[in-house]
């Protein structure tokens, strides 16, 4: 039975229902059609959070994540650039988006939270929520390979990226960070009835340790 055969005969055996359960099964349908067809990241479950450790990928809804370490810079380009006052905490993590269409870099970069972090949570000004009970989202996601800012995740590609957020030099370096993933669903808006990705919830959380300011010279990439 193709999907196409078996909607209709859906639509025919439903159709002396009232409005209220008919509308109840659309919905259900719809979902079902969208796992089917890829549209719904798979083990995407919104408010469950898991144990976030190095090495462990974690499947947020538009992107997978798999964080390998975390560092403490001088600056990357555009964050603490020039800037003595500050320093950058880069968390490096190996990404890739979901599904067939391009993912945005903003997004990614509302996927890694810090927590608790003494001088960091002074947002960017991006539009982004870089407070509250999620933590402190990361200031701008940069590719490893060549340092340039990522604003776009092309299907199928992995990417080695360190996502960046801007430390008060007053406050002491880190010696490891709480890191939250934020997650989200796809669903139709509310707005235009098109389909986002909505509705932000944490899911994973742990503490990974930091490599010294001084452990290093090679940025990012050591």
């Amino acid at each position: 039975m193709t999907r196409d055969g078996g909607f209709r005969r859906f639509v025919r055996a439903s159709a002396h229902l009232p409005v209220t359960v008919w509308g109840g099964l659309l919905l259900v349908a719809a979902l079902s059609a969208g796992v089917a067809a890829g549209e719904l990241a798979p083990g995407m479950s919104a408010g469950v959070e898991s144990e976030l450790a190095v090495g462990e990928q974690i499947d947020t809804g538009p992107y997978r994540v798999t964080i390998d370490r975390a560092r403490v810079l001088d600056e990357l380009p555009g964050i603490s650039e020039g800037d003595e006052s500050t320093r950058v905490i880069a968390v490096v993590a190996v990404v890739s988006g979901n599904g067939s269409t391009t993912l945005g870099g903003a997004m990614l970069a509302d996927t890694a939270h810090l927590r608790g972090v003494p001088g960091v949570g002074d947002g960017p000004g991006d539009g982004l929520d870089h407070g509250g009970d999620l933590g402190v989202a990361a200031q701008g996601v940069f590719v490893i390979a060549d340092g340039s800012r990522l604003d776009a995740l092309q299907p199928g590609i992995e990417y080695e990226v360190a996502m960046a957020w801007e430390q008060s030099a007053e406050a002491a370096p880190p010696t490891e960070l709480e890191v939250a993933l934020v997650g989200r669903t796809l669903r139709e808006s509310s707005i235009d009835r098109s389909k986002a990705w909505l509705d932000r919830s944490t899911m994973a959380v742990g503490r990974i340790p930091v490599t010294p300011p001084d452990g290093n010279a090679d940025g990012a990439s050591g």
